[in-house]
């Protein structure tokens, strides 16, 4: 999915609810998230970028998914929050408004605990401070929100940080927005758990704390240990990084691997026809920005074309 650098949004307000991606939209869609409040350990920020239909709508039409039956539309639920328990990382989903149905949740909780079986030390507990007041998170708390933006088509919604501890620069909390017309489509195209996926995935970080941690350069990721998966991909190749995106502008380009190598791996800028699988690459990637990671967790069977 396409993704922007970070955006402060306290710095800019254009009063005609322009949310900072680079593209403005009509008064009354507000994407911005509720940003927490810094503290010693704790660094308030707007890492979410926006999300265009247009960056998953061409795997639907080359036949792509798996056309899913039903649960995806009608709505009008509400969920308690949920807390994954795979492993020592904790990943809490507060699951906002009433647009919710059993299905789409699903596929909110499938994620965690996918990821949770992935990214498996615990990190430090940090007090955020949010607009109910004091809250001890950990290890991430994702606020998840399906709301009506604009309708099917256009914007999908938004999804990122917005919050990482002081240091580490991991983050502590995170707003996964979608128009729910959106979601109930590709949810029945059979493309909503990759969206949701790849999306929780930029959550914990991926293309989003890069630059804090010195990541990138030029046009590569130089983790050690993302860069190690993709030589073996190469059969013991000798590159120096992983190639990043380099198309799309700025809401694509230097956060995700690149499409054309990598073609149908879910971290790529781009949600190709399901499905879309997870390499050890991108898990190491999360080994990079310092999470401890699960190399025997549910990674899927990848091999560069």
């Amino acid at each position: 999915m396409a993704t922007t650098e970070r955006f402060d949004f306290s710095a800019f307000d254009n009063g005609v609810g322009n949310s900072g991606f680079e593209f403005a939209h009509g008064p009354g869609v507000d994407l911005r998230p509720q940003l927490p409040e810094t503290t010693p350990d704790l660094i308030g920020v707007d890492l979410t970028h926006r999300i265009d239909v247009a960056d998953v709508a061409f795997a639907a039409a080359a036949g792509g998914g798996s056309g899913k039956p039903g649960g995806g539309g009608g709505g009008g639920f509400s969920f308690s929050p949920y807390t994954t328990t795979a492993s020592a990382y904790n990943i809490t989903i507060e699951f906002k408004g009433g647009n919710w149905t059993q299905d789409l949740h699903d596929v909110f909780v499938g994620a965690a605990d996918r990821l949770a079986n992935l990214i498996v030390g615990d990190v430090q507990n940090v007090n955020v401070i949010m607009k109910g007041g004091p809250r001890l998170v950990d290890d991430i708390l994702v606020i998840a929100e399906l709301k009506n933006i604009d309708g099917a088509g256009g914007i999908l919604g938004q999804a990122g940080p917005t919050s990482v501890r002081t240091g580490s620069y991991l983050p502590a909390t995170a707003s996964m927005q979608f128009d729910i017309a959106d979601a109930a489509n590709f949810f029945a195209q059979g493309l909503f758990d990759e969206i949701v996926g790849h999306e929780m995935i930029h959550s914990v970080g991926f293309g989003t704390i890069w630059s804090y941690l010195g990541l990138v350069s030029g046009t590569n990721f130089v983790g050690a240990k993302a860069t190690a998966e993709y030589n073996a991909l190469l059969d013991n190749g000798s590159a120096a990084g992983v190639p990043l995106e380099t198309g799309g502008g700025s809401g694509t380009a230097g956060s995700h691997w690149s499409e054309t190598i990598f073609e149908h791996e879910l971290m790529t800028g781009y949600i190709d026809a399901a499905p879309d699988p997870l390499s050890r690459m991108t898990v190491a990637s999360l080994q990079d920005l310092g999470y401890q990671v699960n190399y025997s967790g549910p990674i899927d069977g990848y091999a560069l074309a």
